[in-house]
């Protein structure tokens, strides 16, 4: 809490496929956005050490979705690492979102970019939603700040630059004050929140993958995002998740 009464929180974004001519998943594009008080920190931190601890391998340094089931221990499973992250999403009370396309979709009619990329749609579907939460007045009148891993720096300045510039395609609809106009890049070693959207993004890279039966997809991974992500994404006061806190154009 700040002195004024309002506290913080993050947004932890990850990012997973590249969007490009593939055969395979990663013709898609999926960006994880995982809403967290910043007074919770400590507690993701012990979590996250933990479960790194108790079901990875001594030389895996971090949860990443890419390296599971390969870093886990003898006797470790993905649904086990799964069900640790879907715990401690509803122990810090978290807000998740997900928004993915794949290659060749063209861009919705209003699309405010020319000739967009799959990451560029990706990205300003994500960015309503969060912005919409806070601009429907969401967490009352608390601030946040984004945080992106930086181990892509292009990446890095690409997405930033694209919440500066951000317009709610619709309504024309500037970025909420409450958010931060920059992106802090960091590390996933050190904000650990990324951790849990890379895990998320990974998984549901997956589950898209089986939906369009491709020859890459991991059925338990595809089983995962299923079972223990997708019914933890932002839901509207009905309970709809699809087109609220999960949208696939």
């Amino acid at each position: 809490m700040t002195a004024g009464g309002h506290s913080h929180h993050v947004v932890y974004i990850d990012e997973s496929g590249n969007g490009g001519p593939a055969g395979n998943i990663n013709s898609f594009w999926v960006a994880i956005a995982v809403l967290i008080p910043m007074d919770e920190r400590q507690i993701i931190d012990a979590d996250i050490g933990s479960t790194l601890k108790n079901r990875f391998r001594p030389y895996a340094k971090e949860i990443r979705g890419s390296n599971i089931p390969h870093h886990l221990l003898p006797g470790q499973s993905l649904e086990d690492v799964a069900s640790d992250v879907a715990a401690l999403c509803d122990r810090v009370g978290a807000h998740i979102w997900g928004v993915a396309t794949r290659h060749g979709k063209p861009p919705p009619s209003n699309f405010p970019i020319p000739n967009p990329l799959p990451k560029d749609i990706v990205r300003q579907f994500l960015m309503e939603r969060i912005n919409g939460f806070f601009q429907q007045g969401y967490l009352g009148s608390d601030d946040c700040i984004i945080v992106w891993d930086i181990s892509d720096h292009e990446e890095l300045r690409d997405f930033s630059a694209s919440v500066a510039a951000f317009r709610n395609a619709y309504d024309q609809t500037q970025l909420c004050p409450r958010l931060a106009p920059a992106v802090l890049g960091g590390l996933s070693h050190d904000w650990k929140g990324l951790q849990i959207a890379d895990i998320i993004a990974n998984f549901a890279l997956h589950h898209l993958g089986r939906k369009k039966m491709l020859p890459d997809a991991k059925k338990r991974k595809a089983d995962a995002f299923e079972q223990k992500f997708y019914p933890r994404l932002q839901k509207n006061a009905q309970g709809v998740i699809d087109g609220i806190g999960w949208k696939v154009w």
